[in-house]
């Protein structure tokens, strides 16, 4: 295996990245001048004005919506509006954790990354030592005209 080939080969891709990035730059720049993209950048205003009007008359008839099932348990208070009932648990952690160790302790879990991150003395952790590939970020020195 040739190595420096290979690095020769990664610097050269970099480079070829950096051209095609400054190539679609200044196309972008170039494009942004026309009246094209001045038209395209109004509209895309204009669409986020209305996309922001709308989230707020969302938000506002929601919570009317909520009202109303408060003080009349119609979950239907008019057409096109609706009111799902979701169940939701709700309870003391320390309580289902001891439910569960008596009760059903295959439902309690080990956090990996927490348990691993602790380091705890005695915890049943072989560390290993694993060689990962580094390649730097300066290649110039494998560059055609470097």
């Amino acid at each position: 295996m040739d190595l420096e080939r290979l690095l020769m080969d990664v610097a050269q891709r970099r480079a070829d990245l950096r051209e095609a990035e400054d190539a679609a730059s200044a196309a972008r720049m170039y494009a942004e001048q026309t009246p094209e993209w001045l038209s395209w950048q109004q509209h895309r205003e204009t669409v986020l004005a209305a996309s922001d009007a709308l989230g707020a008359a969302e938000t506002a008839a929601r919570i009317e919506i909520l009202a109303e099932y408060e003080r009349t348990k119609n979950k239907a208070p008019v057409a096109g509006a609706g009111v799902r009932v979701l169940r939701k648990a709700s309870y003391v952690l320390a309580e289902a954790l001891a439910w569960c160790k008596e009760n059903a302790p295959a439902l309690l879990t080990v956090d990996e990354k927490k348990f691993v991150k602790a380091d705890l003395d005695g915890a049943p952790i072989t560390w290993l030592e694993v060689p990962t590939a580094t390649i730097a970020t300066d290649l110039s020195m494998y560059e055609e005209n470097g």
